[in-house]
């Protein structure tokens, strides 16, 4: 048993490396648009940017997003889960190295850009959690994934403050390298091979994993049979894959988890997640008006962020999943209409405590990754069957990276225009509407 649950150990941690890699690129733009924008002591390059393009750079990243969600999860369902592990990091790590030896704004694009095309990667994930992992662990390792994402902003966050941005570019790119590296030790993924049709494989890919006791053989038999069974009905209706694809998205049982994937994926998004990562700093700065608080307030969020989803991994136990997401997404609609409030009544100065705005905000980010996010991702990776795991991650998360385009866009309409408590408060207001 410590033999299997080792093993799977050993698929899991360059997930969690991957998500650790995530993290240092959602959290860099908090980075590198002070050192840009400013007269910053931690830039030390003759690169300097407008506000303007310091937001292009920080949506660039969403804005290729949408290409790799239809390049990868087509080349996942052909090339097989090692190959676009592997991928998926290198292109990451590529786009680290050309932004640590960046010599102008354009080569900063470039880079952000290049990693945009990885974003798919954490669908993925959960998808290859999914197939790799125990169903008793699976929500396990799935928390700890997205603590991983956190940690990755913690450290980002907390060491850009003293590190300059191509320092902060090259220690960014080991989480990254690490995780392409622990592809070496996989197994191809059972699902994936049972999947096209290569069963002995993919029982000696199971028994790797899992041994050989009553449950596993129950659960390779069933996984084999149904897919025998695909097999043969694809064989009856034989139609080109543009025709199939067509049919799929036709069908009850692509529509049904279409359809909730697609609120879930909504929901997540405009729970400002990206737009906080990316502006935390300045959006603390704007509320307290003082850089030294700001830096702890945006620590301090980082830190509780790890809490709550380490608490999340508890709390989707005991409560039913539908419950706990109405519920936290009501709760954290109503929080994030009180940091509206509060901020703009401290900007009239109605009030002078300036330290009511950043706590609330600290708690909104409690409740929706105790609950709403973790959930998210839970249901995501598991909602599609296998056989449509490749069309709805393309169709659905281009729909997320068009919904995360169209914000770092209103944050680009907003924040060069005007000053930045303006723009603050005209994002978390679009947000707030959004929400409910």
């Amino acid at each position: 048993m410590v033999a299997y649950l080792l093993r799977e150990w050993c698929v899991m941690v360059p997930l969690i490396f991957h998500h650790l890699a995530i993290g240092f690129v959602l959290s860099y733009p908090a980075v590198l648009t002070p050192a840009i924008t400013g007269n910053s002591t931690r830039n030390g390059t003759e690169v300097q940017a407008t506000k303007g393009e310091a937001a292009w750079i920080a949506a660039a990243y969403s804005m290729t997003g949408g290409v790799g969600f239809l390049i990868l999860p087509p080349l996942m369902q052909l090339y097989g889960r090692r190959f676009i592990n592997a991928t998926m990091n290198l292109i990451i790590f590529l786009g680290w190295i050309i932004i640590a030896v960046s010599p102008n704004v354009s080569t900063l694009l470039v880079g952000r850009a290049i990693q945009g095309l990885s974003f798919g990667g954490l669908y993925i994930c959960s998808i290859l959690a999914g197939e790799y992992s125990h169903p008793k662990r699976r929500g396990f390792f799935v928390i700890f994934k997205i603590t991983a994402t956190s940690i990755g902003e913690l450290i980002c966050h907390g060491l850009g403050f003293n590190l300059p941005w191509r320092q902060m570019a090259w220690l960014a790119s080991i989480p990254a390298a690490l995780a392409a590296l622990g592809t070496i030790v996989w197994p191809e993924s059972p699902s994936w091979l049972a999947y096209k049709g290569r069963f002995d494989e993919c029982l000696r890919s199971f028994e790797w994993l899992r041994g050989k006791d009553k449950e596993a053989n129950r659960e390779v038999k069933e996984l084999i049979t149904a897919q025998q069974n695909l097999r043969n009905m694809k064989r009856m209706k034989k139609s080109g894959l543009l025709t199939r694809n067509l049919k799929a998205m036709k069908s009850k049982e692509f529509l049904k988890p279409f359809t909730v994937v697609l609120m879930i994926i909504i929901l997540t998004q405009v729970c400002g997640r990206h737009y906080l990562l990316a502006y935390v700093v300045q959006i603390m700065i704007s509320f307290t008006g003082d850089k030294s608080n700001a830096y702890y307030y945006t620590i301090a969020l980082d830190v509780m962020k790890i809490l709550a989803i380490l608490t999340s991994s508890y709390v989707v136990r005991i409560f039913k999943r539908r419950a706990l997401l109405l519920h936290t997404g009501i709760l954290a609609s109503v929080l994030l209409g009180l940091v509206c409030i509060f901020n703009l009544l401290v900007q009239k100065g109605v009030i002078s405590v300036t330290w009511v705005t950043p706590l609330l905000l600290i708690l909104y980010n409690i409740v929706c990754y105790v609950g709403v996010i973790p959930v998210s991702k839970v249901l995501k990776g598991e909602l599609f069957p296998i056989e449509y795991k490749g069309l709805g991650t393309s169709v659905l998360e281009t729909k997320d990276r068009t919904l995360q385009d169209i914000e770092f866009e209103f944050i680009d309409m907003t924040l060069p225009k005007n000053e930045l408590d303006t723009a603050v408060d005209s994002n978390l207001l679009a947000e707030k509407r959004l929400q409910l």
